[in-house]
């Protein structure tokens, strides 16, 4: 079951990495599971006049400081999200200076400052 879950995963990702619209989104709440290893981040935004949601993970983040460091840094802040076009569920916000070069996105000053201080902060967690 573990093994589809991944492949479903794989596929998802690269068909995003294929056909993908870039939109600015903006962080709703920030959360972590016990024993996990991620922060996971709630985002919304807008296509069509119409209000989308989505989930993303910023990994090897989910230490108690590193969780309210985070939480302090994006709360109610936009970032880049990139979508599938024929699949908009299929879609994921940007969190590291390599997600942003693979998509081709050009970040604002701010939204530099904010991917600069989460690379920082996984890059420290290494």
């Amino acid at each position: 079951m573990v093994v589809i879950v991944i492949i479903i995963a794989l596929i998802r990702r690269n068909e995003l990495k294929k056909n993908y619209v870039v939109i600015s989104g903006k962080v709703t709440r920030l959360e972590t599971f016990r024993g996990g290893v991620d922060v996971f981040v709630h985002f919304k935004f807008e296509n069509k006049n119409l209000n989308q949601k989505g989930i993303s993970s910023i990994p090897n983040s989910s230490k108690s400081n590193d969780f309210a460091y985070l939480d302090s840094v994006l709360k109610e802040q936009s970032l880049p999200v990139v979508y599938q076009k024929d699949n908009i569920g299929n879609n994921k916000m940007l969190f590291s200076k390599g997600e942003c070069e693979k998509y081709k996105v050009q970040l604002s000053p701010q939204e530099d400052r904010i991917i600069n201080a989460i690379d920082s902060l996984v890059k420290s967690e290494r």
